[in-house]
């Protein structure tokens, strides 16, 4: 017979948590650097997901002002991207010598391999939404 004692309970509640998050993909950060830019400036912009990685298709950030402009990050360690497969997804980007100064709002979405978006928690549409502003 084996006695179970409370840290036994405390490693198999921890156990269960860590399988329970490991189904879902969670958006730990999203953001642009700078968040100020010029135009001729490179820039970046890097979401970082956890949970099951596996799950996610495509990151795209979608310029809401112009949304012709999409860009498809990668977390193949590529254009901008450190590491590849560790769960950070990036683009390196030059701004335009001609982009009007003005905010402009990126929305992140995320997408299963089957092309559907992830939902983050509740919400419905982008998983976040940057603000870059180019002077």
């Amino acid at each position: 017979m084996v006695k179970r004692t409370g840290w036994f309970l405390v490693g198999v509640m921890s156990a269960f948590a860590v399988l329970g998050c490991a189904g879902k993909v969670k958006l730990v950060s999203a953001k642009a650097e700078p968040a100020t830019l010029s135009p001729g400036q490179r820039g970046k912009v890097e979401v970082v997901l956890t949970g099951a990685k596996k799950k996610v298709g495509s990151v795209q950030a979608v310029v809401r002002e112009y949304p012709e402009y999409t860009i498809r990050l990668n977390d193949e360690g590529r254009m901008g991207d450190a590491v590849a497969g560790d769960g950070v997804w990036t683009y390196e980007f030059p701004v335009p010598y001609d982009a009007p100064s003005q905010k402009y709002h990126v929305d992140i979405i995320v997408k299963d391999r089957a092309g559907k978006v992830i939902k983050m928690g509740e919400a419905e549409g982008p998983a976040a939404t940057i603000v870059v502003e180019v002077k």
